[in-house]
């Protein structure tokens, strides 16, 4: 077996880097192609946001002159300055046949680990984590536990046996992040109970107000980067690169699924839920145009369509935890769900040592169904 792995430089390469996965999950009915063309830009296009912080570095492997398999080395400074650490990521990792020739993927895993781990050396780094697409701002973690479904909408799905090749590399857990699933017609009095106390206390809460979106995302920016800064893996978002996925989610965004608490006038918790797009992207293999962005907006006019909701981020700022706030956006989230038709939710992904956000879901009635690792090796010096 002769195998080769290069760097990502020509046009026909990068094809290959992005249609790769279609080769990988062609029997797979549970995957969800990711946009190509967000792909495309956050990989290949330096005038990206992430760009101004970080770098990505994309590899091919060859087998017998047919691409077999990639991933890509990231450097990201924003992580490391904030955090005090000299890590480099792997992530955009996929290779052909893990299930059906699990020596000969191996083998493709090792040559792809150690063109990043020298890429990584080389400059100064002293561990390699991952999967990192690029960042915990993007596609994070690998899918370990709950593969008997498609994912929701943005997150990370990957054939099982990924988990085996990362540990065949010698990657270790550095951290688990879980999902929580969420079905009832009913909310737990506490809950509602908990709520109530913190509109005593004089929190109020509202919906997003669309007429003044680009004003509503700086507020929440900076609930987001003051609520998760003690967060394990956490990078603080900049206002460019917020805005750049605020931008993406405004066409998505249903109002009474976004929640802002204030107290005294000032923005201090927000959530942000959205119908399971998927159950439109299924079937769009990367591409919104010319037809898909229509199945993507029946769901927004008509969320019931999707079945299940998820909660991308549910944030209160430091000072005002611990206050029933966090209870307060639960719950109105989940009855606005209700109120459009949708009776199922995924709460996440959370961090499995945030006890305190998994206890507040499971008291809702959730449990965790899915399981997303981390891994993380030091590398010889």
């Amino acid at each position: 077996m002769s195998i080769e792995v290069i760097p990502v430089t020509r046009s026909s390469e990068r094809r290959e880097f992005l249609k790769l996965p279609f080769h990988v999950y062609e029997d797979d009915p549970n995957w969800v192609s990711p946009l190509i063309s967000e792909q495309k830009r956050i990989l290949f296009n330096r005038e990206h946001p992430f760009w101004k912080h970080g770098c990505i570095a994309p590899f091919l492997a060859r087998k017998d002159g047919q691409t077999v398999g990639r991933i890509a080395a990231v450097a990201d400074e924003a992580h490391n300055s904030f955090h005090g650490e000299k890590v480099g990521f792997f992530g955009f990792f996929e290779v052909i046949g893990a299930r059906e020739n699990p020596r000969e993927a191996e083998e493709i895993t090792r040559y792809l680990f150690e063109a990043v781990n020298r890429w990584i050396a080389e400059r100064g780094f002293d561990t390699v984590r991952g999967p990192s697409s690029p960042s915990s701002n993007y596609d994070w973690a690998c899918l370990v536990e709950g593969h008997d479904a498609p994912p929701v909408f943005l997150m990370p799905y990957n054939p099982p046996e990924y988990a085996r090749l990362f540990e065949s590399q010698g990657l270790r857990k550095a951290m688990d992040v879980v999902s929580l699933f969420f079905e009832a017609r009913e909310l737990p009095e506490k809950a509602h109970r908990v709520a109530r106390i913190a509109e005593k206390k004089g929190y109020k809460i509202r919906n997003l107000d669309m007429r003044r979106f680009w004003d509503e995302t700086e507020l929440i920016l900076e609930i987001y980067n003051d609520a998760w800064e003690k967060n394990w893996g956490f990078i603080p978002m900049d206002r460019e690169e917020f805005m750049e996925q605020a931008k993406q989610l405004k066409t998505l965004a249903i109002p009474s699924l976004v929640k802002i608490v204030e107290y005294n006038g000032e923005a201090v918790g927000f959530a942000l839920s959205v119908p399971d797009y998927n159950k439109a992207l299924r079937t769009m293999r990367g591409r919104l145009l010319p037809f898909g962005i229509f199945e993507v907006l029946s769901i927004k006019r008509n969320p019931a369509k999707a079945g299940i909701a998820r909660t991308i981020t549910l944030g209160v700022k430091k000072a005002h935890r611990h206050k029933g706030v966090d209870a307060m956006l639960a719950v109105y989230s989940v009855q606005a769900g209700h109120d459009i038709g949708i009776w199922k939710a995924d709460f996440g992904w959370v961090l499995e040592s945030n006890k305190e956000a998994i206890q507040l879901f499971e008291h809702l009635g959730g449990r965790i169904y899915r399981r997303y690792r981390v891994y993380e090796k030091r590398l010889e010096t």
